[in-house]
C-alpha cells in the first residue's frame, strides 16, 4: 500500500513537472515571439523617425535643385524678355480669370445658402460669402475693363 501511495505520489510530480515544463515553455515561446515583434516595431519607430527627421532636408535639396534649373531656364522667356506689355497682358488676362472665379464662387456660394435654407441648415455665412464674392468679382472686373482701357459706365437711375 505505501508503494503503491509513493508510486502515484512520483507519477503525479512527473505528470506536474512535465505540465510545468510544458507550460515553462509555451511562456517563453510567446515571450520570445512578443520580443521580435518589439524588436520590429522599434525598428519600424525608428526608420519613421530617421524619414521624419530627413524629409525637411531631401525637401531642401529638390527646393533647391528645382530653382536652380527654373533660373538657368530664364534666358529670354516670354514673361521676362523685357518687353513690358507682355508683362502687362499677363496681369490684365489674371484680374480677368480672377474676376471670373470670383463670379463662379459667388454663385457656389449663394446656391449652398439656397440650398441649405431649404434643408433647413445653417446658411448666413454661404449667403453673406457669395455675395461678398460677387462684390469683389464685381470690383476686380471694374480694374479689369480700366486697364483695358474701357469706360466704365456706373447707371445711376435706379
Amino acid at each position: 500500500m505505501k508503494n503503491r501511495k509513493i508510486k502515484e505520489e512520483n507519477e503525479m510530480k512527473k505528470g506536474l513537472n512535465l505540465r510545468a515544463r510544458n507550460l515553462f515553455k509555451t511562456a517563453t515561446q510567446k515571450l520570445e515571439i512578443r520580443a521580435d515583434n518589439v524588436t520590429l516595431k522599434n525598428l519600424k519607430n525608428k526608420i519613421r523617425l530617421t524619414v521624419r527627421a530627413a524629409a525637411p532636408i531631401f525637401g531642401a535639396i529638390l527646393l533647391n535643385l528645382l530653382i536652380h534649373e527654373a533660373a538657368h531656364a530664364q534666358g529670354g522667356g516670354p514673361i521676362f524678355s523685357g518687353n513690358a506689355s507682355n508683362l502687362a497682358n499677363i496681369i490684365r488676362e489674371g484680374l480677368k480669370l480672377f474676376a471670373i472665379l470670383l463670379f463662379c464662387g459667388g454663385a457656389l456660394g449663394v446656391g449652398a445658402a439656397i440650398w441649405n435654407k431649404m434643408w433647413g441648415k445653417e446658411w448666413g455665412n454661404y449667403a453673406i460669402g457669395g455675395g461678398a464674392a460677387f462684390a469683389f468679382g464685381t470690383i476686380v472686373a471694374v480694374i479689369y475693363s480700366i486697364s483695358q482701357g474701357q469706360s466704365v459706365a456706373v447707371d445711376t437711375n435706379f
